[in-house]
């Protein structure tokens, strides 16, 4: 074996080896939006098509459009497996993402301070958390990582496939074909074509297949410029990268640190405008990270000793204090979603159609017909006014669509004598609007509880029905 080749492997290790723990830590993490793709995944690899519901309309409710088939190839025997599937390949995704990370630190050029720079690998929740949640992000980190340390081609084509699973990372991708062109002015139109055409076929297949250029999600969760630009901004502080990659002193004296560096903030700017997210830690400014990391070892040999350590420390305060507020919760998340599945499972077995806004868990308790208030996978349902926890679904359109039960979230901290006789009030608008339409409480009785950590959901079934399951 080259002595370069045993070499790069013994860094390769090391960098997966230090993000080890901190996946370990968060092995409970997931979010509930995992078991969409994976649903859908399982009626790609049993035949059934591209839809949520069998039977039921193919609909567009993956926001990363090759990630269901992808699970479909890899493990589609079950909702379950396609689930913890999902899971490893996003692990050994951000491994591979710290080893290469490792590797073009250990090649670049300044002082061993410029390992600071990879601090986020061990210390960061939201790399560790993401990468084991189930969904696209541990691959997408991945793909960044690859267009913040390969060669210019690659770069490009790396950053293209990212945006072909995240459509707003086109914004990154455009971003890193102009970097790229900046190091060899007659390949421009390859760069731009490797960057950009990924993204433009899976819009085409869009258009093709569901008649729109974007997602079900992008119509169901309005952007909100002001949450997204919060949302952007307190990533950036606690990201831990962002703040090790501040230019100072001496920067223009540095190399090859303004392209990853610029890609980054078109990626934070892309991220603003599209409103941001409601999952918890900065899901969608993860990718981005290895390229804040490597303008940040690109930038090292223009550190003073001081300087270098104080903005380690700001980092690393930023990333444990993530630690502290989010991390307990997070590592608790999956235990109590296989609570309410498995509690589910015999209560929904007989159902004909359920209405709720957590279809993630609820579609991977049963294979009954789910309704989504929230416009995810419901054409319908998405253009209505309202956010995806607020639509004005009306009961009308859930007699349309023939539903026989209701699962609620009851309001966070209602215990006792607060609650009502529908066991509400409920947390969510939509659920609260619903709950108070004539054609629900005419027709619907509370028939159960599901109960998991600090989480009630009330079973409504529809007229003499509620009287199958007991309170």
């Amino acid at each position: 074996m080259r002595p370069d080749l045993r070499e790069n492997i013994r860094l390769g290790a090391l960098g997966a080896l230090a993000a080890s723990p901190t996946i370990f830590l968060l092995r409970g993490f997931t979010v509930d939006d995992a078991w969409i793709p994976a649903r859908y995944a399982f009626h790609l690899a049993s035949g059934a098509g591209y839809r949520f519901n069998v039977p039921g309309l193919v609909s567009d409710g993956v926001t990363p459009l090759p990630w269901a088939p992808l699970l479909a190839l890899l493990g589609g025997a079950s909702i379950e497996r396609a689930w913890s599937v999902a899971r490893g390949l996003g692990v050994l995704c951000w491994m591979g993402a710290a080893a290469s990370l490792a590797i073009a630190t250990a090649r670049a050029p300044g002082p061993r301070l410029r390992w600071l720079a990879l601090l986020p690998i061990p210390l960061s929740a939201p790399l560790a958390a993401w990468s084991i949640a189930g969904l696209e992000t541990g691959l997408v980190t991945l793909l960044c990582a690859l267009a913040a340390v390969a060669s210019p081609a690659g770069a490009c084509a790396a950053a293209g496939v990212a945006a072909a699973f995240r459509p707003e990372l086109i914004v990154l991708a455009f971003a890193v074909a102009l970097g790229a062109a900046s190091t060899s002015s007659r390949r421009w139109p390859l760069f731009l074509a490797l960057a950009l055409a990924p993204w433009g076929l899976v819009v085409a297949a869009r258009l093709l297949f569901f008649g729109r250029p974007v997602p079900l999600s992008v119509l169901a969760k309005p952007s909100d410029l002001t949450h997204g630009g919060a949302y952007v901004v307190a990533g950036l502080l606690l990201g831990g990268a962002p703040i090790l990659a501040l230019p100072g002193p001496g920067a223009l004296a540095a190399r090859g640190w303004i392209a990853p560096l610029g890609a980054a903030l078109a990626h934070a700017v892309a991220v603003a405008l599209a409103g941001g997210d409601w999952m918890p830690l900065s899901r969608l400014l993860v990718p981005s990270l290895p390229l804040w990391m490597m303008a940040a070892v690109r930038l090292a040999p223009t550190w003073s000793r001081p300087g270098a350590w104080a903005r380690a420390l700001l980092a690393a305060a930023g990333l444990l204090f993530v630690w502290w507020r989010v991390g307990p919760a997070a590592s608790s998340v999956a235990p109590t979603r296989a609570s309410l599945i498995a509690q589910a499972r015999p209560l929904l077995a007989a159902r004909g159609a359920v209405a709720t806004l957590d279809i993630g868990w609820v579609g991977a308790s049963t294979q009954a017909r789910v309704v989504d208030l929230a416009g995810l996978t419901e054409p319908a349902f998405a253009v209505l006014p309202g956010g995806h926890t607020s639509k004005r679904v009306s009961g009308a359109m859930l007699a349309d669509r023939r539903v026989d039960t209701l699962l609620f979230l009851r309001q966070s901290g209602c215990e006792g004598p607060c609650v009502r006789a529908d066991g509400g009030p409920f947390e969510r608008a939509v659920e609260q609007r619903l709950a108070a339409d004539p054609w629900v409480s005419e027709r619907f009785h509370l028939a159960g509880e599901i109960r998991a950590g600090s989480l009630v959901y009330v079973l409504l079934l529809r007229d003499l029905e509620a009287q199958a399951v007991p309170p």
